[in-house]
């Protein structure tokens, strides 16, 4: 480097110290600091003296090598032969001390952080040492991954002590996403960590945060389907606070796609047990929660909230669903449609027969509130969605109302009040307030007469729509002829040619 040239700081040239350095630290090391205090009546402070006036001459001359040794011996050493109060000591001042070099702050970093490890370590030092490495690597860009699992250790801890709100906002603060070399499996544990936190503390508006932060793209993986089934468990729990039953088996409909197979080979079920066993403490969990998932009982309660699931426009459903998790088969905004698709499902037909009669009877055209009725009462004793829960049995019916009046507005332009009330086994009063709400929500149209107790369904049409509408028949009629002429014209060809 050219003399005079600008350096980290300082105008010196950059120099070599490691000749001196590595004389210095075989003489004054981690191993031979227990023999020259036996030896001689010096304290320690006194060799960490000799290494800390090295590591300032080998800083100012720029030897980023030569000054990560020496400031990690200087650490080593406090570690092993002092107290933690004395290493985090000395680890805070070489952290602040003047030009020094990213580099090294990550090495002490990472030699502070070997404490952690020490058998028999007590939970007050333990807490110590997590809270003076989180303040040491707070706002450090090069020591972000550390200060994340720094961070997210004392957390932990919060959350064994039941200090749940501090444990919260201290991983909030942290902006797991943003790391890039974080490895993907910690950055879902982290967010889902801090998912479950929320929903503990009931912070609604929280919970909308955390879950847009994973994506289809992350879940979709062949080694996340664990932490998949774990986030939806998540987001089933925060929906069924709101009772959205259509999110609610939109979330279900993913745990039946990711479920383990429950017809797979024993075999691959042993060697799946046998790994979670080697897997972190963190992953465990969700391994054992994914593999207590079963796949036939989630999609038995994803049809039963599905057809519990009011009538809502598209908008309406894409707001409800804070999340963007969801895989392009449970992309559902059409409950009709999805109703549809799910009695093809051939795991319905083959697993679940009283599931498929019930999707039979909401994709067919005939009235079902009255004839339905016992099978639905059988659901309310035996389904787990409905046993003791009273607002979603009426919920139920409800929807058994709905079907009825939708299949009446196809076949009638107009019937009487009682009689429609009659026929979808409501009272009157039941079946006004049914189809207003219908009408709320744009599933129908009809409008209610209620001198004479007329309810009409058809639009009523202006002039310019019915000839509008005479015109495109006309047309299509005139296509037609002239396509009739043409092929009979070709016929008449080729028999004369022949």
């Amino acid at each position: 480097m050219a003399d005079g040239e600008w350096k980290s700081g300082s105008w010196k040239k950059e120099e070599d110290h490691s000749k001196e350095t590595t004389e210095l630290l075989e003489k004054i090391n981690a191993t031979t600091v227990a023999v020259l205090l036996r030896s001689s009546a010096e304290p320690l402070e006194h060799y960490l003296q000799q290494l800390l006036a090295m590591e300032k001459k080998a800083r100012f001359g720029s030897d980023t090598i030569s000054t990560g040794k020496l400031a990690t011996e200087v650490v080593r050493v406090a570690r092993l032969h002092g107290t933690q109060e004395l290493m985090l000591q000395h680890a805070d001042t070489l952290m602040k001390k003047r030009f020094q070099m990213k580099q090294v702050q990550t090495h002490i970093v990472e030699e502070v952080a070997q404490a952690l490890e020490k058998e028999g370590l007590a939970r007050d030092a333990r807490r110590e040492l997590l809270e003076r490495l989180k303040f040491l690597t707070e706002g450090k860009i090069h020591v972000e991954l550390q200060h994340a699992r720094h961070t997210a250790a004392l957390a932990r801890m919060c959350v064994e002590d039941g200090r749940l709100r501090e444990a919260s906002d201290m991983l909030l603060a942290v902006q797991i996403e943003t790391i890039t070399n974080m490895p993907r499996l910690e950055k879902i544990d982290s967010i889902l960590n801090q998912l479950s936190l929320a929903l503990q503390l009931k912070d609604t508006a929280r919970v909308q945060m955390l879950s847009r932060k994973l994506n289809h793209r992350a879940l979709g993986k062949a080694d996340t389907k664990a932490e998949k089934c774990e986030y939806f468990h998540l987001m089933l729990e925060h929906y069924s606070r709101q009772e959205n039953h259509f999110i609610m088996a939109r979330c279900w409909h993913e745990l039946y796609l990711n479920a383990p197979d429950p017809d797979e080979p024993v075999s691959a079920a042993a060697a799946a047990a046998e790994e979670t066993k080697s897997l972190p403490p963190e992953r465990q969990k969700y391994k054992a929660k994914y593999a207590a998932t079963k796949k036939y009982d989630a999609l038995s309660k994803c049809i039963l909230l599905a057809v519990l699931a009011p009538h809502s426009s598209k908008k309406e459903i894409e707001d409800a669903a804070e999340c963007t998790a969801f895989s392009p088969e449970s992309m559902q905004t059409d409950r009709t449609a999805w109703l549809q698709v799910l009695r093809d499902n051939r795991h319905v037909k083959q697993e679940l027969p009283g599931m498929e009669k019930l999707l039979t009877a909401f994709n067919g055209v005939e009235l079902i509130r009255t004839s339905f009725a016992p099978e639905v009462a059988q659901l309310g004793e035996t389904h787990p969605m409905l046993t003791g829960q009273p607002q979603r049995l009426e919920a139920f019916y409800s929807r058994l109302s709905e079907h009825d009046i939708l299949i009446a507005a196809k076949f009638y332009k107009s019937v009487r009040l009682d009689r429609l009330a009659a026929l979808v086994g409501l009272s009157t009063e039941a079946t006004e307030t049914f189809i207003m709400s219908m009408v709320t929500t744009k599933t129908i149209y009809a409008k209610i007469d209620r001198i004479d107790g007329v309810v009409v369904f058809e639009r009523k049409r202006n002039p310019v729509d019915v000839a509008q509408d005479w015109n495109r028949g006309v047309e299509k009629v005139a296509g037609l002829i002239d396509r009739t002429v043409h092929l009979v014209s070709k016929e008449r060809m080729l028999h004369a040619v022949v």
